[in-house]
């Protein structure tokens, strides 16, 4: 018999059913944990292998001796007299517009006939910025420029592109003094300010990064070769074989077959295109990095996440910085074949070469391209107006040499080998022509032209198409360049803004040189 006051304890069914079903809570548990474990040891596993793979992109172009992060960016500061932006800025700092003048000279740019008919008001608006065309002069007599921008991270929250739209103001200020110099009789002052132009348009490169400065720049160089036409068959020379005593100043022969070799020469453009690419790379570069580390005004600035903390932010960048990694060397490989498409002999080719765009799809593709889909611009225009700018160009050194060719022997050559050697050192090129053909040349026409293929990169035999407006659209058929200074104009409509943005800033009225100064959005 049990003793007294101990009784001995009989399970119940309910405490008998207990031990099973904690022992299946206790599974679950485990299970989750092992879950959990798993997980991570593959997060662990694919951020390794994405920052393996982006390193080792970033280690291949620096063994390529390619600048790749922002710090390979960075200049270090020149003294103000050896610095050619120091000039150009001041120069835009003195731009004076004369009280009793209405006339915008900006509508001016690039048309010789509409300066023509404004010598009265140019006249002021020359002698009041007399400062400002010495500073642009000493601007071109420096080697090199920095423009002192500071670039630090995030790049997203401090893109320094304020300086662009005074420098687009300085340019279209020196195409109309040159039409006013070279409408008035002084054709020595007008080729050195075109040449201030070239000399502008170079530095305004030097040492920057980002594809907006080089289709600025482009925009700019555009503007003197748009100068170029209004001019060049009229210019008066003086030199070796002829001279002109009636004329006022004719230009130095020494001069114009200096701004040939200027025009001719592309390697600061290449070089600038070069840059810009890779400044666009170390751009998406910073930005993915800044979202890895959760910095401020990444996820509000690129994902629209204005709400959620700290801890909220870093979550999301533990979970997702692999696939923003892979993602970036897949736009890294971008970038750079873009800036491999300098290279290319002409457009065609380069196009050929150009990676796809990446575009919104399926949603793994979305997920695994999303910070590519939010930040690659497409670049194709913009290496277009790159090759059209390149067109443009050695058409104008070409009318320069054919007006020189005029000036010895009294009348135009009739094909463009007749410039070769003691004018050209070759006949350019036509860079829209997938066989590399020659410039075309129509000295007989009505109105007598050099021509490109352009962007269809046919012969349309020097045919033009129009704007509804009257300007010439070089995209319609060939891409023209009028050898008596008669291109066709019209009052193309005004467009709102000041500031470029991407191709906006090189591609105004269908011409890369923005001769009315509208800005049009792609």
């Amino acid at each position: 018999m049990a003793e007294a006051g101990h009784l001995e304890r009989i399970p119940t069914s309910e405490s008998a059913s207990a031990p099973p079903r904690y022992w299946w809570f206790k599974r679950l548990g485990a299970a989750v944990v092992l879950f959990v474990l798993l997980g991570l040891a593959i997060r662990w596993w694919w951020g390794c292998e994405a920052e393996r793979r982006l390193q080792a992109k970033i280690d291949e172009y620096r063994a390529a001796g390619q600048p790749v992060v922002l710090e390979d960016f960075l200049t270090d500061p020149i003294p103000d007299e050896e610095n050619g932006a120091y000039f150009l800025k001041l120069a835009v700092s003195k731009i004076t517009q004369p009280p009793d003048v209405e006339l915008a000279f900006e509508v001016l740019a690039g048309d010789s006939q509409a300066c023509a008919n404004h010598l009265d008001e140019l006249a002021q608006i020359v002698e009041a910025n007399q400062e400002v065309l010495q500073l642009m002069r000493q601007a071109r007599s420096k080697q090199i420029a920095r423009w002192n921008i500071s670039l630090r991270s995030p790049l997203l929250t401090s893109l320094p592109l304020s300086h662009l739209s005074g420098q687009r103001q300085l340019c279209k200020l020196n195409s109309v003094v040159a039409l006013y110099r070279h409408n008035t009789g002084d054709d020595a002052e007008a080729v050195a300010a075109v040449r201030d132009m070239l000399a502008q348009a170079d530095h305004l490169e030097e040492g920057e990064v980002f594809v907006i400065t080089h289709l600025v720049r482009v925009a700019l160089d555009g503007l003197a070769a748009s100068t170029v036409e209004g001019m060049a068959h009229e210019l008066q020379i003086v030199g070796e074989t002829s001279s002109n005593p009636s004329q006022t100043a004719p230009a130095a022969r020494t001069e114009v077959e200096a701004l040939i070799a200027e025009l001719l020469d592309e390697q600061a453009l290449r070089e600038g295109w070069v840059r810009a690419m890779y400044g666009e790379r170390m751009s998406h570069l910073d930005i993915m990095q800044c979202l890895c580390q959760s910095k401020s005004g990444c996820f509000s600035g690129l994902l629209g996440w204005p709400g959620g903390g700290p801890l909220s932010k870093k979550i999301i960048a533990f979970i997702l910085s692999p696939t923003w990694k892979l993602d970036t060397v897949h736009a890294l490989e971008h970038y750079t074949s873009y800036a491999d498409a300098a290279d290319a002999p002409n457009w065609p080719a380069a196009r050929a070469a150009l990676p796809p765009d990446s575009t919104w799809g399926n949603a793994p593709n979305t997920v695994a391209r999303f910070l590519s889909l939010i930040l690659m611009q497409s670049l194709e225009r913009a290496t277009l107006i790159h090759f059209r700018l390149c067109a443009y160009r050695r058409m104008a050194a070409t009318a320069l040499a054919i007006r020189l060719y005029e000036w010895d022997h009294g009348r135009r050559p009739e094909t463009l080998t007749e410039l070769v050697p003691d004018y050209l050192p070759a006949v350019p090129r036509d860079p829209f022509d997938a066989a590399d053909a020659e410039l075309r040349y129509l000295p007989d026409a009505p109105s007598p032209l050099l021509y490109s293929a352009g962007k269809n990169g046919v012969d349309d035999g020097g045919a033009i198409g129009l704007k509804p407006w009257g300007d010439v659209d070089w995209e319609a058929q060939d891409m023209p360049f009028f050898l008596n200074g008669d291109r066709p104009r019209g009052q193309s409509p005004s467009y709102a803004g000041s500031q470029p943005s991407s191709t906006q800033a090189a591609d105004n009225d269908g011409e890369v040189e923005d001769a009315e100064g509208h800005e049009q959005e792609e």
